[in-house]
C-alpha cells in the first residue's frame, strides 16, 4: 500500500520505495535538509527535544510517554472526529508515537474500517498499522492521497508547526479533514517568556516540547496553514483542546 502513496518530501512527486532499516521504511531526512529549510537553530532546538524524548522512552518505556490507552483526551478527540468528519479510507497519523496501537487509533479504525499510516522519528514497537520512520515536517507522500490526518499531542513537537500543517494540507485530498489534539498553555510568565525568545528564532518551550499554544494561537496556525476550523473546544481535561478542521484546498 505504501508504494502507491510515497512521494518526495518537497515536491511530492511519486517515488517507488524507501530504504528499509531494520525492517522499517525509513524517510528521515539528513540534518542538512532541516538546516536548509528551517535553519541551524531550529535543528538544534528540535534535536535537544528529540534526545530528551528518546532518553525518556529508554528509561520509562513508551507507555509512560504515550499513555493514550489510559489518556481520555486523545480518545475523546477521536470520538469527536469520527462523529464530525465523513468516513476516511486512508488516515495519516503525524507523530503517532511508539505504541503498537494507540487507543485513539482503535476508535477511528473501529468506526471507519480505514487504513492507517503513521509517521514518527521514534522507531518504537512493531506497529499494527503501516508505519514510516520520518519527521512530521518532511512527509514523504504524494500530493492528494490522504483523506484525513491527525496530530495527537504531537504538533508542539514539530520543528515548525506551520510547515508541518502545510505539508499535511498538500498530501490531503481536496477538502480533506484534520484533527489536532493539543495541550494549551495559560498566557502566564513562562509562556510569555518563551514567546519573546521565539521572536529571535526557534527555541524550546521546555525539555519535551518545541512549541506552546494558547487556544487562540492554535486556531491561528491551523487557519494560516489553509484550513477552515469546524470545531475548537476543550476536552474533559480543560488544558487539552480538540481542533477539527477541513482543508480549503
Amino acid at each position: 500500500m505504501l508504494e502507491r502513496i510515497l512521494g518526495d518530501p518537497v515536491t511530492h512527486e511519486p517515488r517507488a520505495a524507501l530504504p528499509i532499516v531494520d525492517g522499517v521504511p525509513c524517510a528521515i531526512v539528513p540534518d542538512e535538509e532541516v538546516v536548509r529549510r528551517h535553519g541551524r537553530r531550529a535543528l538544534a532546538a528540535w534535536r535537544a527535544v528529540q534526545d530528551e524524548c528518546e532518553r525518556s522512552v529508554a528509561e520509562v518505556g513508551p507507555t509512560g510517554n504515550f499513555s493514550h490507552d489510559e489518556w481520555r483526551p486523545a480518545i475523546e478527540a477521536a470520538e469527536r472526529f469520527v462523529a464530525t468528519a465523513p468516513r476516511a479510507a486512508l488516515v495519516l497519523d503525524v507523530g503517532c508515537g511508539s505504541l503498537r496501537m494507540p487507543a485513539y487509533l482503535n476508535t477511528i479504525v473501529s468506526a471507519w474500517h480505514c487504513d492507517i499510516v503513521g509517521v514518527d522519528p521514534l522507531r518504537g514497537e512493531e506497529r499494527d498499522f503501516h508505519f514510516v520512520q520520518a519527521l512530521g515536517d518532511f512527509l514523504q507522500f504524494r500530493r492528494a492521497v490522504v483523506d484525513a490526518s491527525l496530530f495527537v499531542s504531537s504538533l508542539d513537537h514539530m520543528i515548525s508547526p506551520l510547515c508541518a500543517l502545510e505539508g499535511v494540507r498538500d498530501v490531503l485530498v481536496p477538502g480533506g479533514w484534520l484533527l489536532v489534539e493539543e495541550t494549551v498553555r495559560p498566557p502566564d510568565r513562562a509562556y510569555r517568556r518563551w514567546r519573546l525568545r521565539s521572536l529571535a528564532g526557534p527555541t524550546r518551550y521546555n525539555a519535551f516540547h518545541n512549541h506552546a499554544f494558547t487556544p487562540r494561537s492554535l486556531r491561528a496556525v491551523v487557519e494560516r496553514a489553509g484550513f477552515e476550523v469546524v470545531e475548537l473546544s476543550a476536552t474533559s481535561d480543560p488544558s487539552e483542546y480538540v481542533v477539527i478542521a477541513r482543508s480549503l484546498r
